[in-house]
């Protein structure tokens, strides 16, 4: 088998070989195909996880102008100085005592090793909401059991975000974490607030078809709980932490504009995508809005590329607040974005200081 896996690797490398030949690629194309497939990563440090249990949440980032968005609709006042994270999953170990983590991952139930996974999370804390070993140890076998259960492995997404207490048909991250501990007759860590009023929630509710007053339950909201323990906490020392900054100071600027009555545009250019995917109907506005949102952030990145190789910007960190930064976002907002003229009420001041409270990847190290 050794030897068939040498040859077949052989085959791959001369056929990619010849390809980029015909097609003249250039030696870049290589290192980036090298890069993709995790070649950089080997060498990852792994979180120092001396004193976590199996049973712990891990809580993680990964940088997307998605996961900012999130970061700010489920952020409070009280949560202003929380680094942001905007996943969870479960810490547990396979039969060879290696480290895994399980939930929900690409909108499915999955367990997968924390190894593997850790080149795409920006950072990491491992959060242990209370310290009761006992009932620690009974999540541990239910978590065990569900994940080798079919009805719960083939569970759907909820795409709405909606923790419903005792629905096991379908999932997302907070709610697989929370469902699992009602189960075992517990408290859940990440219990449902109101949110902080803000027009861009209200857009997504409203194509939803979801009630403007729903509460929302998000990762960060583990740090309320009295008992918690941070156990750890890790960062990626890949990260680009420019490239990260630049996605943050795109949604605080995109807040910005919904509070001045602009709304993203839904994309046209989805449909076929749609129709033969299994995305609920009722949410395809939602994915047109993603999709403008993803156009909107990558253009605003390549104009910031290009004005960097020129030597043209006027900041080595972007702001929200510079002129360089609001006039680049502004070429491109008539493109994505329209007028509809529902401004936000109530402080400014305490807008902006929501928007401000979002915080950069931490620094903090391994430990």
């Amino acid at each position: 088998m050794t030897v068939l896996n040498s040859i077949y690797h052989q085959v791959r490398v001369r056929l990619l070989a010849r390809t980029c030949f015909l097609f003249h690629l250039p030696i870049k194309f290589l290192v980036g195909l090298m890069l993709l497939s995790g070649c950089a990563y080997h060498n990852i440090p792994m979180p120092d996880l001396s004193e976590a249990r199996e049973g712990d949440l891990i809580l993680s980032f990964n940088g997307t102008p998605e996961s900012w968005l999130f970061v700010q609709i489920s952020k409070l006042p009280e949560h202003r100085n929380y680094p942001p994270y905007s996943h969870v999953e479960i810490l547990l170990k396979n039969d060879k005592e290696q480290w895994e983590i399980a939930g929900i991952a690409n909108s499915s139930v999955r367990r997968r090793r924390l190894k593997s996974v850790l080149p795409y999370f920006r950072q990491v804390a491992i959060v242990r909401p209370s310290n009761n070993p006992e009932a620690q140890e009974r999540f541990v076998r239910k978590a065990k059991k569900w994940l080798a259960t079919p009805e719960i492995r083939d569970a759907g997404f909820v795409y709405t975000f909606e923790d419903i207490p005792n629905k096991t048909d379908a999932f997302y991250c907070v709610s697989f974490v929370n469902e699992l501990h009602r189960q075992c007759g517990l408290d859940v860590p990440m219990p449902a607030y109101d949110p902080w009023p803000n027009l861009v929630l209200s857009h997504i509710n409203r194509l939803s078809h979801l009630p403007q007053s729903r509460t929302i339950n998000a990762p960060i909201s583990v740090f309320d709980l009295p008992e918690h323990q941070v156990i750890a906490t890790w960062t990626n020392p890949h990260t680009n932490k420019q490239q990260m900054q630049l996605d943050r100071v795109v949604m605080q600027i995109l807040f910005q504009w919904y509070d001045q009555g602009w709304q993203l545009i839904q994309s046209n250019q989805i449909g076929l995508l749609l129709k033969i995917s299994d995305f609920p109907e009722e949410l395809h506005a939602i994915a047109k809005l993603r999709v403008s949102l993803q156009g909107f952030v990558r253009e605003v990145h390549q104009c910031w590329a290009r004005l960097k190789r020129r030597g043209q910007l006027q900041e080595d960190i972007p702001q929200a607040d510079s002129q360089q930064m609001q006039n680049i976002c502004l070429k491109y907002r008539d493109k994505y974005f329209q007028f509809v003229g529902q401004v936000a009420t109530g402080s400014a001041v305490d807008r902006d200081v929501m928007r401000q409270s979002l915080l950069p990847v931490s620094n903090t190290e391994s430990k």
